[in-house]
């Protein structure tokens, strides 16, 4: 897994996802893709590039973020 210059800390305030984000998602993705599109959002907003087509470009810790912040979304 590659590095990721943030801290626990800076992934949850910079890509950190909002209501809006997690309406807009739900209503927009099917449910077996729903993390994918939360993580390419938060990729997008931390690095300002889409991740490249390897297998989770840089972040297992990013992924770990959004399934814990999807399961408390419901």
């Amino acid at each position: 897994m590659a590095h990721l210059p943030y801290s626990h800390d800076q992934l949850v305030r910079l890509a950190y996802l909002t209501h809006a984000d997690i309406t807009g998602i739900n209503q927009r993705r099917h449910p077996h893709n729903r993390l994918g599109f939360a993580y390419q959002l938060a990729f997008v907003r931390l690095f300002n590039r889409f991740p490249s087509q390897d297998c989770l470009d840089a972040a297992a810790r990013v992924t770990d973020l959004y399934q814990c912040a999807t399961r408390h979304s419901h």
